[in-house]
């Protein structure tokens, strides 16, 4: 299971490649997809054209020890100075959040949300996870909801996830996030399990104003940096990267400051799948609890995408590039 590198695997030449979209090449999976963010217009379709002829190594940062786990959100922070003075962490639909919520339940805690999160803080310091608790609110934010939809919609997630009729489409996007050499259905059904068991509890997991009152434990939990930093703008996401590459994360930043002649941003959500298998590898000292996690945590990630996309971006795959008789293709 172990995916993990050491940090000088950031210096290798990478590639991005289009995997076709969400909901599979031939729309197969479409009527899954229930959100609003997609590929709709032919100005979006050349957007994104151009956005995977792009040279991705520029577009990837290296992630900090003990900087704070991200959202995947893919639109930009308030600016590009802010953004670039920032240490970065590693990115999944949630942050720490979901990771929380899916630790727990591999756990088998009774917990409700803010307790299972500052266990999970717990649980990082004693098992040597070099980031720290982060998430991410926005500028249009109103009433209880924090600004980030996979940490508002954690009472719809599951939902989405024990789905029925959703049940092939959430298995193809979780392998395709996770990939394939390691996607087990076995596993996928214990968590399918154990996304029932929380939703059945839901009313006692969320304590009210869980939004903010998670994004207020964060920063409690990490005095010393800014856990929480602020997305803006309106949702315009052309593609999902899956990123397979150790220590790093997609630069949402950089790739919305890209100039292009179509005068549309370039706008990607990020799901950096390497930190779920290091998560699984330091948080599980049972290899099997590990393996369960990991396809819980990536779980989370596809469920959100059916709930928040049409399921027309592309799904994007950045990984590092094969060597061959001392040749790199």
């Amino acid at each position: 299971m172990d995916m993990s590198h050491n940090r000088d695997i950031t210096y290798e030449p990478t590639v991005a490649e289009n995997l076709g979209p969400l909901y599979g090449p031939s729309g197969e999976f479409k009527n899954a997809y229930t959100g609003q963010i997609g590929v709709e217009t032919q100005q979006d379709r050349a957007a994104l054209e151009q956005m995977c002829r792009l040279n991705f190594d520029h577009f990837f940062d290296e992630t900090q020890p003990e900087a704070p786990e991200d959202c995947g959100d893919e639109r930009p922070a308030t600016t590009l100075v802010e953004a670039m003075m920032k240490e970065v962490g590693p990115q999944n639909m949630g942050g720490t959040s979901t990771n929380a919520l899916v630790w727990g339940m591999t756990k088998g805690s009774r917990g409700n949300h803010l307790t299972v999160l500052r266990d999970l803080n717990s649980a990082y310091v004693q098992n040597g996870v070099e980031y720290r608790p982060g998430g991410h609110t926005a500028e249009g934010a109103r009433g209880l909801d924090c600004g980030c939809a996979a940490i508002d919609m954690i009472d719809v997630v599951p939902v989405v996830i024990t789905d029925k009729s959703r049940r092939v489409a959430l298995m193809h996007l979780t392998a395709s996030l996770m990939g394939k050499d390691f996607f087990d259905e076995e596993l996928f059904d214990i968590n399918i399990g154990r996304y029932k068991e929380i939703q059945s509890r839901m009313d006692t997991y969320l304590p009210n104003g869980f939004q903010h009152g998670t994004l207020e434990l964060m920063r409690r939990l990490s005095p010393d940096i800014n856990p929480i930093n602020q997305r803006v703008g309106e949702h315009k996401g052309l593609a999902v990267m899956a990123n397979r590459v150790s220590n790093t994360r997609l630069s949402q930043d950089l790739l919305f400051a890209t100039p292009n002649d179509l005068k549309r941003p370039f706008e990607a959500f990020g799901v950096d799948v390497w930190h779920a298998f290091e998560l699984g590898d330091k948080l599980f000292t049972d290899r099997q609890a590990g393996r369960e996690f990991v396809t819980g945590r990536i779980m989370y990630d596809a469920g959100a995408l059916l709930a928040i996309t049409n399921g027309s971006l592309a799904l994007l795959e950045h990984k590092t590039r094969q060597k061959r008789y001392g040749v790199v293709d």
